[in-house]
C-alpha cells in the first residue's frame, strides 16, 4: 500500500468515524473489533433509548447487590460475636462450675435445715 492509498483509508475512515453517531458508531465499532479480534470479540447490538432503560435498571440491579452483601458481612460478623460470646460463656461457666456446685449443695442443705424447723414447728 502506497502514501496515497493509505491516506485515502485513513480520510475514509476518518469520515466513517466522526460522522457515526448512536447506532451507527456502535455498528462501526463492532465492526472495527470483530475484524481486529476476530474470535475473541462478541459485538453487542445498539439499544438506543431501550439502553438508558437497562442502564437505569442494571444500576438498581447493582445497588441492590451492594446492599446485600452488607448486610451478608453484617450477619457474618454478628455470627462471629454470637461465637466469641458463647465461648466466653462456656469458659466462665467452666470456672464457676465447682462455686455453683457448692452454691447448690448449700441451697439443699439449707431447705432440709428449713423443711425439718417447720415439720417441728408443726
Amino acid at each position: 500500500m502506497d502514501k496515497l492509498e493509505k491516506a485515502y483509508y485513513e480520510s475514509k475512515f476518518e469520515n466513517a468515524f466522526l460522522k457515526a453517531k448512536g447506532n451507527a458508531f456502535q455498528s462501526l465499532l463492532n465492526d472495527l473489533m470483530g475484524r481486529a479480534y476476530k474470535s475473541d470479540y462478541m459485538p453487542c447490538r445498539p439499544l438506543g433509548n431501550h439502553g438508558e432503560r437497562l442502564e437505569t435498571v442494571v444500576e438498581d440491579l447493582r445497588q441492590r447487590f451492594v446492599a446485600a452483601e452488607n448486610l451478608e458481612g453484617t450477619k457474618n460478623e454478628l455470627d462471629i460475636d454470637r461465637n466469641r460470646l458463647l465461648k466466653r460463656l462456656r469458659i466462665e461457666f467452666n470456672e464457676q462450675k465447682d462455686r455453683l456446685s457448692d452454691a447448690i449443695l448449700a441451697y439443699e442443705e439449707t431447705s432440709k435445715i428449713c423443711t425439718k424447723s417447720q415439720e417441728a414447728c408443726t
